[in-house]
């Protein structure tokens, strides 16, 4: 059994009804939405997992693999009329992106990140759709449930080998000490601040963080969005069905 708060690692596919992967941890929708191939780390009831997959994970155990079917109630929801949003094309022009039907944009708000599909161009407004793609139709998904961590300890080793970034750490009386890797990539410094924040924000009891430098770190607070203005931002490709 899962609990809300432990930390799970999952392989997964999901189809829609016509046979076409929106999600997979293998081969290159894996790499294309998760930037790597492999299990992905989720918390559990923090993270977002749709319905019907949530109650599949909350009842399986370590090594188990399941096939489920979901009806848009227990997967994407029904496609909702106020989720279809006209925009200026002034602000997307601003952020210099040229809108076109089928171009997949985010927007960032107080309540977080969102992303929407655009539909139409004219007259200085865009009609962005914010459903999801798969609102109003059943999924099928194959799960397996790799493995289940609990404790703080396992969560931390978990957190650090899928960041990437650690070349070792130990913990001793909720003080956590981290040495990263030297020669990451470009990203390393997100990579890091990604990483306190989880260890922050989904491990009980961790009261220090010692990152190797002069004095011992608190995790830093997830932070929101200054403002709720909606940013529009562009994605490399156009809306594939099911992504």
């Amino acid at each position: 059994m899962v609990n809300k708060g432990d930390m799970v690692l999952l392989e997964l596919e999901g189809k829609d009804k016509e046979g076409n992967v929106f999600d997979s941890t293998s081969g290159d929708a894996a790499k294309r939405l998760h930037g790597k191939e492999g299990p992905i780390l989720l918390s559990f009831g923090f993270d977002k997992i749709i319905p019907g997959l949530f109650d599949a994970i909350s009842h399986m155990r370590k090594g188990e693999g399941r096939e489920i079917s979901l009806s848009p109630d227990k997967a994407f929801g029904k496609r909702n009329k106020d989720l279809m949003k006209i925009m200026s094309l002034a602000e997307f022009r601003k952020f210099r992106v040229n809108p076109e039907p089928g171009l997949l944009i985010h927007v960032d708000t107080d309540k977080g990140r969102t992303y929407g599909t655009v539909k139409s161009v004219g007259n200085g407004r865009v009609m962005v759709d914010f459903n999801h793609p798969l609102a109003s139709k059943p999924v099928y998904y194959k799960v397996k449930l790799v493995d289940v961590f609990s404790d703080p300890e396992s969560k931390v080793k978990a957190l650090c080998d899928d960041s990437g970034v650690v070349e070792k750490w130990s913990m001793k009386d909720g003080n956590l000490e981290l040495k990263f890797r030297d020669g990451l990539a470009q990203d390393k410094e997100t990579r890091k601040a990604l990483l306190l924040i989880m260890l922050k924000t989904r491990v009980e009891g961790l009261k220090k963080i010692d990152i190797g430098q002069k004095h011992a770190a608190q995790p830093p607070a997830a932070q929101q969005p200054a403002s709720g203005k909606q940013q529009p931002a562009p994605e490399s490709r156009k809306r594939e069905t099911g992504n």
